[in-house]
């Protein structure tokens, strides 16, 4: 071989536009209109991208703190102004301050296709959502955080498949509204909402539900699909105006239609919440194909323990059980330190139950028997997984040793203390 009849190729600038764009989708949108400088081939590539980001990665360290906020307003323009491809995904992440810009953006990606829309804000500088971000009719996935919903008439968003709502003012009438323009949601998320206190959710296609925050009353119709559910009530709620609800039954209100969920993780006063009213023996629905429960419980309280005995009746299924207990420091009766000795073990078949983790235990009598009345009744238990509550006693302690005493259906279940 003639070592000088050996050609220097640009490899880089021949490669192929899908691999372009892969490795500019890698770079933050800065670096990636930097590109242009290093051949012809490359000057308008990242023009092209469908994913554009601004986020912090944005900022170049040399501007000064007072041009910040003007230099990201042109960067975005002169991005959009020279971008000639579809425009498939556009996240704004605590990147400018609420500003009529904002709508000349999104008035504009409302027309290139846009299927992915992501607001972020910060919480003392809101954005007010204009009506045109609710005609992109291709959007499949939206996100908002620190915004603001005005009342207005949604249209039919036939392609949102995905809904994520954080910290954003709006009301119940809204909310409702919006889902219900959303015929394919199956994803939805719903986090310290300002405003809304009382919800109906209503979503046929929904099989994932995320809510989070200070409500008095949860209402769930319609969600044959739903596989997933995460409801948090922070225990600072302090108006339990729930609580008043007479003989009508929060349990079966909200839980009653879900036919189809294989995972329910209920935390803080929510409990609470569903065990207002008169709680029934079994839920209308058996849940066939629920494996994971988790719940936050306060065994000394009658109707709390009635809930968990009523959704473990009706998980024929259950896997994977995991409480955190907890309490409200008052005496517990007579009828719920016996609660669990009185069940007779066929009115709730644990067959398939084989992790349980329970934490936060004070070693208090309804707890321990608890305990005892799932190591008995559970001929698949793997493990027991136990931790201890910090700030228990020396005598609770040792009260607490006595459930490595106790009997075990299960030959193999190991009791096992957490850290």
């Amino acid at each position: 071989m003639e070592t000088g009849s050996v050609t220097n190729l640009d490899i880089i600038s021949n490669l192929p536009t899908d691999v372009k764009d892969a490795i500019l989708m890698r770079l933050s949108i800065t670096d990636a209109v930097s590109t242009s400088v290093l051949s012809s081939k490359w000057r308008y590539s990242w023009a092209s991208i469908p994913q554009l980001v601004f986020d912090k990665d944005c900022i170049q360290s040399y501007i000064e703190e007072e041009h910040i906020h003007n230099y990201r307003v042109k960067l975005v323009d002169r991005v959009l102004l020279l971008h000639n491809g579809a425009i498939h995904k556009f996240k704004l992440s605590k990147y400018v301050q609420s500003c009529s810009n904002i709508d000349q953006w999104i008035l504009y990606l409302s027309r290139t296709g846009i299927k992915k829309l992501v607001l972020e804000f910060w919480p003392k500088n809101r954005y007010k959502v204009p009506t045109c971000l609710f005609s992109c009719q291709e959007l499949s996935h939206l996100e908002l955080r620190h915004c603001v919903l005005k009342p207005m008439t949604f249209k039919r968003l036939g392609s949102l498949r995905s809904l994520h709502l954080e910290n954003v003012v709006c009301c119940e009438e809204i909310i409702q509204r919006l889902i219900a323009s959303c015929p394919l949601l199956e994803r939805l998320t719903l986090l310290e909402l300002d405003g809304p206190t009382c919800l109906k959710i209503q979503a046929p296609n929904l099989r994932y539900l995320n809510l989070s925050g200070v409500l008095e009353d949860v209402c769930f119709e319609n969600m044959p699909l739903l596989t997933i559910l995460r409801v948090h009530m922070p225990r600072s709620n302090k108006d339990k105006k729930y609580l008043e609800q007479g003989r009508s039954c929060n349990l079966v209100k909200v839980l009653g239609c879900l036919e189809s969920v294989e995972r329910i993780d209920v935390a803080g006063y929510f409990q609470e919440f569903l065990a207002a009213g008169r709680v029934p023996e079994r839920l209308p629905t058996t849940y066939h194909n629920l494996k994971n429960l988790h719940l936050d419980a306060n065994f000394e309280d009658l109707n709390e323990t009635l809930t968990v005995l009523c959704l473990l009746r009706s998980s024929s299924s259950l896997q994977t059980l995991k409480i955190q207990a907890y309490s409200t420091k008052e005496e517990a009766t007579i009828s719920v330190g016996n609660f669990w000795k009185e069940q007779k073990p066929s009115d709730c078949s644990l067959n398939q139950l084989q992790v349980v983790r329970m934490t936060g235990i004070l070693g208090i009598k309804s707890e321990l028997e608890f305990i005892r009345f799932v190591l008995a009744n559970a001929p698949a238990l793997v493990t027991m997984g136990v931790k201890i509550d910090p700030k228990m006693t020396s005598e609770e302690a040792r009260t607490f040793r006595e459930l490595m005493r106790f009997r075990r259906a299960s030959a193999q279940a190991e009791i096992v203390c957490l850290d």
